[in-house]
């Protein structure tokens, strides 16, 4: 082989979907560069190591280890420039590519604190084998707590189900999620290890009749189909494996060709899809379309933004930022504005006087209405009416 071509292994176990992202991103990298020729190994986590015995027939690797794949030391003996994905190993001086964990778990925990449950708790799947199962579990605790609300935790154990991608759990297992949920001071929020952790919490949720979001708000992680698929949708982080799939083949091919040093790369972290596992999604937005549409029929009654998240699940914070997100405004610059074009369509179309049309728009005083008037258009009621009547 040429000195310029290089020949890079995937070396992906074939159980996590998040795998056929990264190669994706591999894929996409090595149709770039035809200097690079790719080779898919893929192989079973409790099977044999992937390994022929030497020399191995690539020049570096790209992987997505687990503790137990301990095989990767036979390539670091060897001299073989290895790229990880994932969080394992990080104590080996391997080089590696990903989503910075602590923002993603700071991401998580900032928008269920933003939900205002009286307890926030951790599930996950992994045991106590896992090193970033429990630096997750550990952080989260140490951002929760130190947040001043009540934290906790629960692992599922390990289970053939979720590892195969199911969402069904066994009976013993069910039975302990259950009971850790029904425990839970209510309503709370749930950070999912993954979005099949988190379908196997709602779905069992749903068996001991703890509504979701009402009792518990549930979020994943990843995005994947499982995410969007069942009832109720869930709210997610996304990991674009496609992205570290490149990155991580890209900063490979440059090790292997001398112009960048290994090194631990990290890219930014995407922000939460909102779905109603967390109060929002589309039958949410058709719930906030009614809200608008009631402000456009009410704000001039005294309409305040406490009377309209008096009968909904959420804060009055979660329901601004919720409102915000899908009309670009929050829900009392909605009543304001509102407001302020029913008065310059008085002050256009009628005769009316001030102070008429100032209790017309829910103000008791005209002094009142003057000022606020003023203050959203920069023009004293008298002086619109005015200026219109000129044009």
């Amino acid at each position: 082989m040429p000195e310029d071509q290089y020949r890079i292994a995937a070396l992906l176990p074939v159980e996590p979907e998040y795998c056929n992202r990264l190669l994706e991103g591999f894929i996409d990298y090595a149709t770039e560069h035809p200097e690079i020729e790719l080779i898919q190994m893929p192989y079973v986590r409790q099977g044999p190591s992937p390994l022929s015995e030497q020399p191995y027939p690539f020049d570096g690797c790209v992987t997505h280890l687990s503790v137990r794949d301990t095989w990767v030391e036979d390539l670091l003996e060897a001299g073989v420039p290895v790229v990880n994905t994932s969080g394992e190993w990080w104590n080996r001086g391997l080089s590696s590519v990903g989503f910075d964990g602590g923002n993603v778990m700071r991401a998580a925990v900032a928008y269920l604190l933003g939900l205002e449950r009286k307890q926030l708790a951790f599930v996950g799947e992994a045991t106590s084998e896992s090193v970033s199962f429990i630096r997750m579990r550990e952080f989260f605790h140490e951002l929760v707590e130190k947040a001043g609300v009540p934290a906790s935790s629960h692992e599922i154990g390990r289970v053939a189900e979720i590892e195969n991608r199911l969402i069904s759990i066994p009976p013993a297992a069910s039975e302990a999620l259950q009971k850790y949920l029904r425990d839970l001071p209510k309503p709370a929020a749930i950070y999912c290890e993954d979005d099949y952790v988190a379908r196997v919490v709602c779905d069992e949720a749903s068996r001991a009749e703890i509504r979701v979001p009402d009792d518990i708000a549930v979020i994943g992680l990843g995005d994947y189909p499982v995410a969007r698929l069942g009832n109720p949708p869930i709210s997610t982080i996304p990991q674009p494996g496609s992205l570290v799939g490149h990155r991580a083949i890209e900063l490979l091919h440059h090790i292997l060709d001398g112009s960048e040093e290994p090194k631990n790369d990290t890219l930014p972290s995407p922000p939460v899809v909102v779905r109603e596992s967390t109060g929002g999604g589309v039958l949410a937005d058709e719930r906030f379309m009614r809200i608008r549409e009631w402000i456009r029929d009410h704000a001039c009654e005294g309409l305040t933004v406490g009377d309209l998240v008096e009968s909904l699940p959420m804060s009055q914070y979660t329901f601004s930022k919720h409102f915000a997100r899908l009309y670009g405004c929050t829900p009392g610059e909605e009543i304001r504005r509102v407001k302020t074009e029913r008065a310059k369509e008085y002050l256009r179309t009628t005769k009316l006087s001030v102070e008429r049309i100032a209790g017309l728009c829910g103000f008791e005083q005209q002094g009142k209405f003057s000022k606020f008037f003023k203050r959203q258009t920069g023009m004293t009621p008298t002086e619109y009416r005015h200026d219109v009547a000129e044009a």
